[in-house]
């Protein structure tokens, strides 16, 4: 009893002094009816998602328009008995050949407001599919006191990877003065790796080169489901938001050993692995209140069984 009831202060503390703000990117390869279709798929991609509060989905392919509102509505049927409900934000259909693609940003409408949206205007024909951006701010106190922020989406063109990352910069300053804010993050399957990128043009890059910008993916981490070893995905955010990154929440989700999928299974979901980061900001004393109250009963009724014992 006196270690159970150890482990359960634990836990409540670490509840009263607030959590992060989980935050997840995907690219869910060729997100489009077809895809849609299989519900296994869509059960998997249900369960992957339905654990963080900003998801950005990369590759949503649909002329239709019906895979996005029909995938956000079996979310929230699936959550709804937590009391949970899911909104988004997603792009226009952007593009050089036929083939569309749009970013989405999904959001746990008790943890997430988002304040403005802003597509990049690409005048100079940058990028295959310019990037997309959300201004955030959160709405739980348990969170902290993260000020607004935004999220860069971007997936480049795999042969024009370098190119695509080091214009990223110019899209940085852009999206800042649009929110007025340098609050920022760009996150998304970059092919930051392997033959689109090789190390040593890695370490020449705009974004490495300029250490105000932090990479918390590392270039020989495994981002691909398949027999590639590559660092595709990455998640890069200004000074000004480090400090609210939780140290170590930087991660790849292993969808496959989680779920205990075949390859054949895994690879009907995407070939990209989510990656993952979590924020957190100082919990002011005031967020202890109504919402902590039952908490706090817990806890004090566990040190008086502790004295007890």
């Amino acid at each position: 009893m006196y270690k159970a009831a150890l482990v359960s202060l634990a836990i409540l503390f670490g509840l009263c002094n607030g959590q992060g703000l989980n935050v997840l990117s995907f690219n869910v390869r060729q997100f489009g009816r077809s895809k849609y279709s299989d519900q296994e798929v869509v059960n998997t991609l249900i369960e992957i998602v339905r654990g963080y509060d900003l998801i950005l989905i990369i590759e949503l392919v649909d002329v239709s328009q019906t895979v996005l509102p029909g995938f956000a509505s079996q979310l929230n049927e699936a959550v709804a008995s937590s009391g949970i409900r899911y909104n988004y934000s997603v792009s226009e259909r952007v593009g050089r050949s036929h083939v569309k693609e749009q970013y989405v940003f999904l959001y746990k409408t008790s943890e997430i407001q988002i304040l403005d949206s802003y597509q990049y205007p690409d005048n100079s024909d940058m990028f295959e599919r310019p990037p997309y951006s959300v201004l955030v701010r959160t709405l739980n106190r348990n969170h902290g006191n993260i000020p607004p922020f935004f999220l860069i989406a971007s997936h480049t063109k795999p042969t024009d990877a370098p190119e695509e990352i080091n214009h990223l910069d110019n899209v940085f300053e852009a999206t800042s003065s649009a929110f007025s804010t340098s609050n920022g993050a760009i996150l998304g399957d970059l092919n930051a790796g392997c033959s689109y990128l090789s190390r040593t043009r890695y370490n020449t890059l705009d974004l490495v080169v300029n250490t105000s910008f932090t990479w918390w993916i590392g270039y020989d981490t495994d981002t691909t489901t398949g027999t590639t070893n590559c660092a595709y995905d990455r998640i890069i955010t200004w000074s000004s938001l480090t400090p609210y990154i939780v140290n170590g929440s930087a991660s790849v989700v292993l969808f496959d050993n989680q779920y205990q999928l075949s390859s054949q299974q895994t690879a009907a979901v995407s070939d990209h692995y989510p990656i993952s980061i979590s924020l957190k900001g100082e919990v002011a004393d005031s967020a202890f209140t109504v919402n902590s109250a039952p908490l706090l009963v817990i806890v004090l009724v566990l040190i008086g069984a502790l004295l007890l014992y």
